[in-house]
């Protein structure tokens, strides 16, 4: 770190913030990350660094979800959403579509569950990532057994499988 403050490479050392900021929330120094990835964004926003950006507060969203604050999860997936949305980084979107779905099953909030896996889907489609359809196809078996659509939920585990068995 002081090496980059002494080459006055201010950006790297955003980058160096986000990384250890990932490392204590690995940890569950969640306090101590939440410090470091405020530290990163306000470097991020000198340097106009969207994606970065947005990947710090898609961690900050993990942080206030494991300490049980869904209403700061939430906004921090949204606006980590957003800006990925912003910069056409399709990769980057779907983990805080998951998250956001995740989050409206939990609530009971199927409509907008769906809604959210209708955008994955678009997006995954476009992308081609079987990790991606390995993951739609669990959100939407818990979309179904939680609204309790058992027939679906049973096709969407079925699928599921099947996914699991082409991509080993």
């Amino acid at each position: 770190l002081e090496s980059y403050r002494k080459l006055k490479d201010e950006k790297s050392i955003g980058d160096i913030y986000y990384n250890l900021g990932m490392v204590y929330q690995k940890n569950g120094k969640y306090d101590q990350s939440r410090d470091l990835l405020e530290k990163s964004i306000a470097i991020y926003n000198k340097y106009n660094d969207i994606n970065s950006k947005a990947s710090s507060l898609f961690i900050l969203g993990e942080i206030a979800e494991n300490k049980n604050d869904i209403t700061n999860s939430d906004e921090y997936y949204m606006l980590s959403y957003n800006l990925f949305k912003a910069t056409n980084d399709s990769m980057n979107m779907l983990p805080c579509l998951l998250k956001l779905g995740y989050r409206a099953i939990r609530l009971k909030e199927f409509e907008l569950a769906k809604s959210l896996v209708d955008q994955f889907k678009v997006i995954n489609t476009k992308i081609k990532d079987l990790d991606g359809d390995e993951e739609i196809l669990r959100l939407q078996y818990k979309l179904y057994k939680a609204s309790g659509d058992f027939e679906n939920a049973l096709f969407y585990l079925e699928e599921l499988s099947r996914v699991k068995e082409v991509i080993l």
